[in-house]
């Protein structure tokens, strides 16, 4: 069953009038309420359910709630708990998990719960709490910074020629854990240090992994060896008012078991009008989504990944030489 709901609001300082929201559950038992970062969903038990409702699952998360007497769960999460799935297409934000029901036959029933916004036309990653050097999760550390003499180091105050070539460095320490594979999920360039509407946003890597940059200017992903670290050789370009450039990016640490939709670094092939995967080329067929819309599907997928936002720069582009502008 589907239910499809249509609201209006203020979405980040008015930067949308209207807002869409749809709904597609395929149970008759579950209620769901969409806010603007966050989901409820409030599954009942009907007749032929007689399971206890502690033991359902929404994505990776246990109810927030639940009662025995009434056979009731309900979860009230954000879209950053739990696993959710981002899709980014032209038009549409959608967020999207798996509501996991065991049955008596040990199986377990699983139905998509989707909600899908207007996407707004300055919307920007919600790329928060920026670090040059990010905190570790456990014995895991991230950085970025510019690639110099073989080494990533932080970049303070770094001067570029516009047109030429910023090679960007994002590393993953991990002491004590088994080697990990680096992605750059998410970056934008932007004219200030923290995002915000007054923003002047210019994007590089969308839909997890796919270096948008590429597709009109000399921007490539490359990786030499090392899963661990990515390089991002950027081509220096400049906002039309002012020099200031920062790089605001998704990090994400993957264990190494197969690369999929979620887990990849995607240049496109302006040459051949063709999207390559840098880690293995012969399976270039998990960057075609990066026209559209890139979806997580397999959410049992029972790989670690961490996570960390991070912001580089400042970064001044001298302006003498002609490249490209924002």
């Amino acid at each position: 069953m589907s239910y499809i709901v249509l609201f209006e609001m203020i979405w980040f300082l008015q930067w949308v009038l209207g807002l869409s929201l749809i709904v597609l559950l395929a149970h008759a038992a579950h209620n769901v309420d969409c806010d603007i970062d966050s989901i409820t969903v409030r599954w009942i038990a009907d007749e032929k359910t007689t399971l206890d409702p502690s033991i359902l699952f929404l994505g990776s998360c246990p109810p927030t709630r639940f009662s025995l007497t009434t056979a009731e769960a309900i979860f009230h999460v954000g879209f950053e708990d739990c696993g959710f799935m981002r899709m980014v297409t032209k038009t549409q934000l959608i967020y999207k998990n798996y509501l996991r029901i065991p049955t008596a036959s040990l199986d377990s029933a699983i139905y998509p719960v989707q909600c899908a916004y207007k996407r707004p036309q300055d919307w920007i990653p919600p790329l928060f709490l920026p670090h040059t050097h990010a905190e570790g999760y456990g014995s895991l550390s991230f950085q970025m910074g510019i690639l110099r003499g073989g080494f990533c180091e932080p970049a303070q105050v770094s001067t570029f020629t516009l047109g030429s070539v910023i090679p960007i460095c994002a590393v993953v320490a991990h002491e004590g854990h088994m080697p990990l594979y680096l992605y750059l999920e998410e970056c934008v360039a932007a004219n200030t240090q923290s995002l915000g509407p007054l923003s002047q946003i210019h994007k590089l890597v969308t839909n997890k992994g796919c270096l948008v940059d590429s597709m009109t200017a000399d921007s490539r992903f490359q990786r030499f060896g090392n899963t661990s670290e990515i390089i991002l050789q950027l081509q220096a370009f400049k906002f039309v008012h002012g020099a200031e450039v920062y790089i605001h990016c998704k990090l994400a640490a993957w264990d190494p078991t197969g690369l999929t939709e979620e887990k990849k670094a995607c240049n496109y092939n302006k040459g051949l009008k063709r999207w390559e995967l840098v880690d293995d080329p012969s399976q270039s067929a998990l960057c075609n989504c990066c026209d559209s819309g890139c979806e997580y599907k397999n959410w049992q997928d029972s790989d670690a990944q961490f996570t960390q936002n991070a912001v580089l720069g400042l970064l001044n582009i001298n302006s003498q030489v002609p490249g490209h502008l924002i």
